[in-house]
């Protein structure tokens, strides 16, 4: 069965969530893989209304919403980029993710051309993917 908690409290959204989580992993049933919410949570900036299940300890969720600073996390480099790169190399993601697809290509044929430059596990394992995608999908000539 589940309860109803609403609580008030200046709160950024996503980054409560996390904490939440954080303090109540058993709020995510996974089976077989599969990752199940036990909860929901919605939002309004003031006011926050929690679906949890019965033997979820009241005073303890409020600890965290009394811990909680509502100061928006500042974004990670990675999302700025992402912002950035749609805003001023395409307004239209398609042609963007084509354009980037092909910089990779390019990038990853000069990164392999120079042998003796260190390759990351995580640059390896991008190079893998992206040639099986190719042997996949290939250029036309």
């Amino acid at each position: 069965m589940m309860k109803t908690l609403t609580l008030r409290k200046p709160h950024h959204l996503s980054k409560i969530h996390d904490e939440l989580l954080a303090a109540f992993p058993e709020w995510i049933e996974t089976t077989h893989g599969e990752r199940r919410a036990l909860h929901s949570l919605c939002g309004d900036g003031e006011t926050l209304t929690l679906s949890v299940p019965d033997a979820t300890d009241d005073v303890a969720v409020q600890a965290v919403v009394d811990a909680h600073d509502p100061t928006p996390p500042v974004p990670s480099y990675r999302d700025q980029r992402k912002v950035a790169y749609l805003d001023e190399l395409g307004a239209i993601s398609g042609d963007f993710v084509e354009t980037v697809g092909d910089v990779m290509d390019d990038l990853i044929r000069e990164v392999r051309a120079l042998a003796a430059a260190p390759v990351t596990p995580e640059f390896a394992a991008l190079a893998a993917k992206v040639d099986a995608i190719k042997d996949r999908f290939p250029k036309p000539r």
